[in-house]
């Protein structure tokens, strides 16, 4: 654990964090915890903490792997900040004892900890989004087999059919108005995805679930009636195309005209995009 020159102990707890993700369920959580793409997005649940001298039974696992093991006789009390208010909790520090907090968070250890709780999240967001798209037998199953998490996928059919409605709303809403070339991009590849696969008597539409239609399509099996290396292209260009529309369209406008297939997208990008 750093010792500051003033002689404090310091360290990071990921008990708000923890607490956040295994109540996913509740209230606004799920919301919180789906807008963490970036690593700096953690760092409001990061509680800033001090080790002074206590009685403490044990030291929770994920103050340890920064910290090591605990010396007999101390225990940890919340500096009333978490890493996001660093500046607050700095403004009555000493320049050195600044530097030396500094130093701490950009240390090896630090990082590595930093990403395993980044990681977690994703793990926790990923898991979340999928379970949202499964259909009813393949939920019992999920909901048995917690380390599903670790092995999410997302389904081409799905996808495609987020694709296509998206594709279609953008003709009759001004939902390509900030970003046309990545709707340009979506319609060239649209038009020969519905072409390779038959796709131009389904109807697409925002105001339908893509799950819905992703059904419809699934009936035909277009996927499976390709060559092996045909039918992986399809499930990797579904992916890239995914990402490109998430990285250059209007995210806002995307949730606003298509709330839909925008979840779909999202469980795309949280999955390979990251």
């Amino acid at each position: 654990m750093p010792q500051l020159p003033s002689g404090k102990l310091v360290g990071l707890s990921a008990d708000p964090l923890d607490h956040l993700l295994k109540n996913i369920g509740e209230g606004e959580n799920f919301d919180l915890i789906n807008k963490m793409k970036a690593l700096e997005s953690i760092f409001p649940y990061l509680e800033i903490i001090y080790f002074v001298e206590g009685k403490t039974d044990t030291t929770p696992a994920n103050i340890q792997e920064v910290t090591g093991k605990l010396p007999t006789g101390l225990t940890d009390v919340s500096s009333g900040f978490n890493l996001s208010q660093k500046a607050e909790l700095f403004a009555d520090w000493p320049l050195a004892e600044c530097q030396a907090f500094d130093d701490f968070i950009a240390s090896d250890a630090c990082q590595n900890y930093l990403r395993h709780c980044f990681d977690e999240v994703k793990r926790i967001r990923v898991g979340a989004l999928r379970f949202l798209f499964m259909h009813y037998a393949e939920k019992l199953s999920f909901l048995t087999e917690y380390d599903e998490l670790d092995k999410p996928e997302i389904d081409t059919y799905d996808l495609l059919a987020a694709l296509g409605c998206i594709n279609a709303t953008s003709y009759s809403t001004s939902l390509n108005i900030k970003s046309p070339q990545a709707f340009e991009r979506l319609s060239g590849m649209w038009s020969f995805f519905s072409a390779k696969l038959g796709l131009e008597d389904y109807e697409f539409d925002c105001e339908r679930h893509p799950i819905t239609i992703a059904e419809q399509i699934r009936k035909n099996a277009p996927l499976d009636q390709l060559t092996p290396k045909d039918k992986s292209w399809f499930d990797q260009q579904a992916v890239v195309e995914a990402i490109e529309l998430w990285k250059h369209a209007d995210e806002d406008l995307l949730a606003k005209y298509c709330p839909k297939p925008f979840t779909i997208l999202q469980l795309a990008v949280a999955i390979h995009g990251n």
